[in-house]
């Protein structure tokens, strides 16, 4: 009778591996409103990414150690299996957990990794992974984990896009406005017999996709020109072009 781990899909990426300790940056403690997004899965043992799931957890910290447990949202089985036990550097939060999951000894590792940006926000990944001692196979899963401090709101911005010519723009994320810090790709999308020629505003050159870090309110203009724009309008001045083929006529 196997008995299997729900945990929404929370949980990480890689370790955070430091040589040294440094003391915390900031005191966690207390209750925190998270969100899962972006969550993914890679087996061959028919495991399902999760959905995106909000919730609450609690974080306590003592000095550079700290436990991190969900409390609601997420569903664990065994109950246990939300408490996670991890280390502070400086801003850096790791911690993880692994229980027993089925009667024959297949277990699930899942890690937490996030950063504090303050003392009332902070973000990062998650992964977990079943084994089993006998049967091959692998069923690894994971996500985005962003956390809020209750009853904080974090600082957001707006960002602000338009264009010239004819095309469009994509954001990822997508919205328009974000949490401070929030990086966002912008793709600008040329309607057909168009091309993008570049960024202006709060963002330049001409990469595309490209990027942003939204630490104010920004606005950023992508323009894009079809050959006519390119011709100048047919008759401007450097003399070559209309005025040889009006000569040619004439001969003919």
């Amino acid at each position: 009778m196997k008995r299997w781990l729900f945990i929404g899909t929370v949980l990480l990426v890689e370790v955070f591996l430091a040589g040294d300790l440094f003391s915390a940056t900031y005191d966690l403690t207390g209750t925190w409103n998270y969100s899962l997004s972006d969550n993914w899965v890679d087996s061959d043992m028919g495991c399902s990414a999760g959905s995106d799931t909000t919730g609450t957890c609690t974080i306590s910290q003592i000095g550079d150690t700290f436990i991190f447990a969900y409390t609601s949202g997420v569903v664990c089985n065994p109950a246990d299996a939300c408490t996670f036990e991890g280390t502070v550097s400086g801003e850096f939060y790791a911690c993880s957990t692994t229980d027993i999951v089925d009667d024959e000894g297949g277990e699930v590792t899942s890690t937490i990794l996030f950063t504090a940006s303050s003392a009332t926000s902070a973000s990062g990944l998650g992964t977990s992974n079943y084994t089993h001692p006998t049967v091959a196979g692998t069923c690894n899963w994971g996500g985005n984990i962003t956390l809020t401090k209750s009853g904080e709101q974090p600082t957001q911005y707006t960002l602000t896009v338009s264009t010239v010519g004819s095309g469009t723009v994509t954001l990822n994320p997508s919205g328009g406005t974000y949490n401070a810090d929030t990086q966002v790709q912008l793709t600008a999308v040329p309607d057909s017999f168009a091309e993008f020629s570049g960024w202006s505003g709060d963002l330049s050159g001409s990469d595309n996709p490209a990027t942003i870090t939204m630490d104010s309110d920004k606005n950023v203009t992508a323009t894009f020109m079809t050959d006519s724009d390119n011709d100048g309008g047919g008759n401007g001045g450097g003399g070559g072009g209309g005025c040889f083929i009006s000569v040619l006529f004439e001969n003919n």
